[in-house]
């Protein structure tokens, strides 16, 4: 079976892009508010809702109960290619394309917190917001927006198989 070039490099070469904040705008008519501005928006490309899980290859393998040795496993903690903009304006908009030139980006351990990694400063709360209460309306003056970029392979034996990515204790909104 012939493969599109495009389709190949999904089948061996994945990369990972998560904003956090609100980081891509999706497209839309101008007079539309952007997603994180959207009431009627709970989630954009996200599967339902479940239990999480580990996939194995065999029986025998799930039952040995030790996920992290798991083939069916990737993890992609360690450094990504970060950018942070202290307004959604200034957040690189085409990021998420295969050719983007990230090289003048820092990197950033994940997992963290990019406050604590020197990126604006720690967000404290107990029982108010983090920004005045207007819903649906978000500062667009002190809304710090995060740009993460890792690319990895996708081991060929995945190949036939679905392949999600989970993220585990995102802040807030991510795209």
């Amino acid at each position: 079976m012939k493969t599109e070039p495009s389709t190949r490099f999904l089948r061996r070469s994945f990369p990972a892009l998560v904003g956090a904040w609100a980081a891509v705008a999706v497209g839309g008519a101008a007079q539309q508010p952007p997603p994180w501005e959207d009431p009627a928006v709970f989630a954009v490309n996200r599967e339902e809702p479940r239990a999480s899980f580990t996939p194995f290859p065999t029986t025998e393998d799930a039952l040995s109960r030790n996920a992290d040795e798991s083939s069916r496993l990737l993890s992609l903690d360690g450094s990504w290619r970060f950018h942070w903009a202290p307004t959604p304006s200034e957040r690189p908009r085409d990021f998420f394309e295969t050719g983007y030139d990230d090289s003048a980006w820092e990197s950033i351990p994940v997992p963290s917190n990019w406050e604590l990694e020197g990126y604006g400063h720690p967000v404290y709360r107990d029982e108010s917001y983090s920004f005045p209460a207007d819903p649906p309306h978000i500062p667009a003056d002190d809304n710090p927006v995060g740009s993460y970029r890792r690319t990895f392979e996708i081991p060929d034996e995945w190949d036939g198989h679905e392949v999600f990515l989970r993220f585990e204790g995102v802040y807030s909104a991510f795209f």
